[in-house]
């Protein structure tokens, strides 16, 4: 019992490290909602560190990589009301405008439908 407990020891301290040296993503789960925002301040705040949710393997290339073969990625559905509120929109923006029911996203300047 000893040796096995020692054996995942070092392997977490080994995983620590490639995170550390930004050699592996984060990867989160259905088990993992408490700690969601803390993981991805997390990996947000460190260089070249990509956040998995539903994959193992996150790709690199990506800040985050959300994979499920049974659910919808949601975002954010707000009224147009609730979305002109939004001080000082930047682009690339998307909310789900639940007024007019179209994907919206920001341009720099205005707001657009997909």
């Amino acid at each position: 019992m000893e040796q096995e407990l020692k054996k995942r020891i070092e392997e977490l301290e080994s995983r620590i490290k490639k995170l550390e040296l930004n050699q592996i993503g984060v990867t989160m789960n259905a088990n993992s909602n408490d700690n969601i925002y803390r993981s991805l301040l997390k990996t947000l705040s460190l260089p070249n560190i990509s956040t998995g949710i539903g994959t193992e393997t996150p790709n690199l290339n990506c800040i985050i990589d959300i994979a499920s073969d049974r659910f919808a990625f949601r975002l954010p559905g707000m009224t147009t009301t609730q979305r002109d509120a939004i001080v000082s929109p930047v682009v690339g923006m998307l909310v789900y405008n639940l007024t007019t029911n179209v994907l919206n996203h920001h341009n720099g300047s205005v707001w657009g439908a997909v």
